[in-house]
């Protein structure tokens, strides 16, 4: 058994070991918008739950609903059970003989990679550069084989909003690009929202190459629990992936709420200037504890990423913290990650208060 979650949000395992409830856990290692939970905890408690009916095994309206949201077709959307299930369901449909990750990359790539026994290679953006394609990494990227390349934009766990997007969509050579959106949403009013989507990445990449965008409910609106995700992609994907799914992976409820999120959007948008605002001042904070390199800092969507100053092991500072009962990430298992990084949750102010007594109770060691 794993001594350490793989993920972040395991706040179960956490909880086993403490001998303590889940609920009694500060979980910082998940990347949610915490500023949003108000606002989700109204739509679900608002929402009365379909138990006595099957779900539309095609989640029609929702996909409607997303169409417009995309600006792109119905018959482009497919919506499942989160993106792990979708992740699994567009590498099986597109069956690549090889891919190419781009990293720091989320864990479940290389995990469906693996399962599904396509060979794939990881080509790792570094902090030196500030996690972002320079000279050498495009280069590393013309050369490659791969039929397919797999991107997080915006970065999970960095945080980059690659600058040079277009230029990099222009010269990638593979055959179909697999980007993952999930943290798009927080991009609002700020550069790359509009950049990040389905029909601008087609204008981009040469011709005959595709697009297939994965995009996630559950971090912009607060709501891992109802395990929610889509993929925008061309109608021969999605009849692939659609064709080998199991049906009704999606409840009624989760499409449900889907479609509330989305006449709620302003109003989770109009929560960003102060999740934007309580980040700032967590880094400040985190910096003052005296843990972490200055130069190793990367301020991510709903999140922070942080490199720790030598001689100071992240697994050992998440130990740590467990003592005030804190969940922060390590980074060490990510693909293409460097050692030694821990990304925390941004919070509001009053939440953080037993974060901050865990590190600087190791500040006085």
């Amino acid at each position: 058994m794993h001594t350490l979650p793989d993920h972040g949000g395991d706040i179960y395992q956490a909880a086993r070991k403490l001998g303590i409830n889940a609920e009694n856990i500060h979980d910082f290692s998940t990347n949610s918008n915490e500023f949003a939970r108000a606002l989700t905890q109204g739509i679900v408690r608002d929402t009365p739950y379909p138990f006595d009916r099957y779900p539309d095994p095609d989640s029609v309206r929702l996909r409607e609903r997303l169409a417009k949201h995309e600006g792109v077709k119905p018959e482009n959307i497919l919506v499942g059970n989160g993106s792990a299930e979708l992740i699994f369901l567009a590498l099986q449909a597109m069956r690549p003989s090889s891919a190419l990750l781009i990293g720091p990359i989320f864990i479940e790539y290389a995990r469906a990679c693996e399962a599904l026994n396509i060979p794939y290679n990881i080509l790792a953006l570094t902090p030196e550069n500030g996690f972002n394609f320079g000279r050498s990494e495009l280069s590393s990227l013309w050369r490659s084989r791969a039929d397919l390349a797999i991107l997080c934009t915006p970065n999970n766990p960095t945080g980059v909003n690659f600058e040079n997007l277009p230029l990099l969509l222009e010269a990638l050579p593979c055959q179909r690009l697999l980007t993952d959106n999930t943290y798009r949403e927080f991009l609002w009013e700020e550069p790359g929202y509009h950049e990040n989507c389905w029909p601008v990445y087609q204008q981009h990449l040469r011709p005959g190459t595709g697009a297939i965008c994965l995009n996630s409910f559950t971090k912009f609106f607060h709501c891992a629990g109802v395990r929610l995700g889509y993929v925008v992609a061309d109608r021969g994907i999605i009849n692939s992936m659609a064709a080998m799914r199991a049906p009704w992976t999606v409840s009624a409820f989760a499409q449900e709420l889907g479609c509330k999120f989305l006449d709620h959007i302003e109003e989770y948008r109009a929560v960003l200037p102060e999740l934007r605002f309580e980040r700032a001042e967590m880094i400040s904070e985190l910096l003052e504890t005296g843990l972490f390199s200055e130069t190793k800092v990367f301020p991510g969507p709903s999140f922070i990423t942080l490199g720790l100053k030598p001689g100071i092991a992240a697994a050992d500072l998440k130990r740590h913290l467990l003592k005030w009962r804190v969940l922060i990430r390590v980074c060490d298992n990510i693909p293409g990650m460097p050692s030694n990084y821990v990304r925390i949750q941004v919070r509001p102010g009053t939440q953080t208060e037993p974060l901050f007594d865990g590190l600087r109770a190791w500040s006085k060691f």
